[in-house]
């Protein structure tokens, strides 16, 4: 059988691509765990919440778990408190 190349941790208990490449496609998937995940830009982070003009930013997006995790901690390092 042909091999698909997943670059992602496999999710558990199940993970969504394991099951549709399992039951729909003719592929095995194989996956390839991410190496690391680490931040970047956290004192820019800080210094756009606290300096930044509100007049410069008409939104917020935040695309990912640990994006929502950095902004936290960016946001309780400035304010001294836990959100």
């Amino acid at each position: 059988m042909p091999r698909a190349l997943l670059l992602k941790t496999k999710s558990t208990p199940t993970d969504p691509y394991d099951d549709a490449f399992r039951h729909k496609t003719p592929f095995i998937p194989v996956f390839v765990s991410v190496l690391s995940h680490q931040r970047v830009n956290e004192p820019h982070l800080r210094e756009i919440l606290q300096n930044g003009p509100a007049s410069r930013y008409t939104a917020l997006i935040v695309t990912s778990q640990r994006a929502v995790e950095a902004l936290h901690d960016a946001m309780a390092t400035l304010t001294g408190t836990l959100l």
